[in-house]
């Protein structure tokens, strides 16, 4: 007798999804207690509400590789991630030396990283060095930064899809994205954000998206 024996690959053999939601009564209490806990290529899947996570000194969530973050609906008016920052200390989400991330339908807000002694960029998604990150149907809204109000993106290949980035602001340029990295924006809307200076008239995007195709507002 034969027997064929079928690999799969570790992110598909063994993916878990993580049910979260404000109460703290799903598979794990928090966002952050589901991204220390899951494994690679597992889901996080965040029900409708208004998530107020723990902070450290300089961000909200720190992601890590192999990992979908999304809103049940799908829908950014159903999950609102709020860091409520009080001071000028860190970043929503911050993605630094990974790969293989999709957040989908989710509102980021409430990020303040200005603080000059910590160099603090993009109030919403500070992301560094990574590899094939996604932003699809997100809206960043009302998050400072000191460069990058909305993000702030350097040395990295990020995909931005069917997103809003409006009401940021930045203390000094990139309002509403400070770009530096293989970035491809399409069908975003782009508008009323704030800065000390940068490209467009709000200052909304600093920097050159290898490709972008907005659906309104500034273009890079």
């Amino acid at each position: 007798m034969v027997l064929l024996i079928l690999l799969l690959p570790a992110s598909q053999a063994g993916a878990v999804t993580w049910n979260v939601n404000p109460g703290g009564t799903g598979d794990a209490p928090t966002i952050l207690a589901a991204i220390d806990s899951c494994g690679a290529g597992d889901l996080i899947e965040l029900a409708c509400g208004t998530y107020h996570e723990s902070t450290t000194l300089t961000t909200m969530l720190t992601l890590k590789s192999d990992l979908t973050l999304r809103s049940a609906a799908g829908d950014p008016a159903c999950v609102t991630i709020d860091a409520q920052q009080p001071t000028d200390w860190g970043s929503v989400l911050f993605l630094d030396g990974i790969s293989n991330v999709l957040i989908q339908g989710l509102t980021i807000t409430g990020g303040h990283a200005v603080d000059v002694f910590l160099s603090s960029n993009g109030g919403g998604a500070y992301i560094h060095s990574c590899q094939n990150i996604r932003f699809e149907d997100c809206v960043f809204t009302s998050n400072r930064g000191r460069v990058g109000g909305g993000l702030y993106v350097t040395d990295s290949e990020v995909w931005l899809e069917g997103c809003e980035i409006s009401g940021n602001e930045a203390l000094v340029t990139g309002g509403g994205i400070g770009l530096g990295g293989s970035v491809q924006i399409t069908d975003c809307l782009i508008l009323d954000n704030t800065a000390g200076h940068g490209l467009g008239p709000d200052g909304s995007i600093w920097g050159a998206a290898s490709s972008c195709t907005p659906s309104g507002g500034e273009s890079a």
